[in-house]
């Protein structure tokens, strides 16, 4: 048994990574998590208001945070300001990591 034992690999699944990542920041670091899964990758119903589902930025909750982290700025103004780069996954699959700069 301990030769076999020696011979299995030790597995963690990226899933299982990003699981325990996303418990430790909103257990330990209090953020909120939102689960933004849907049966059909096309269904953009999935509480994220995304345009698309390679967004990685959620336009909504960066205005949320940036109006609390930054209560001394006039809402309109940190409307006039958007995000000056929002990164958007080329692919939903495979093992392509690459982004791409999109202005709106």
């Amino acid at each position: 048994f301990a030769s076999y034992h020696r011979c299995m690999p030790n597995f963690i699944s990226e899933d299982q990574i990003e699981q325990a990542l996303l418990q430790r920041l909103q257990h330990v670091c209090g953020f909120d998590v939102l689960e933004c899964y849907t049966a059909d990758p096309a269904d953009l119903n999935d509480g994220s208001d995304r345009k698309d589902k390679r967004d990685v930025l959620l336009p909504l909750r960066l205005r949320a945070a940036a109006l609390l982290l930054n209560p001394h700025i006039p809402e309109p103004v940190v409307d006039a300001e958007p995000p000056r780069v929002l990164w958007r996954l080329k692919s939903l699959r495979g093992l392509s990591h690459e982004v791409e700069q999109v202005f709106p």
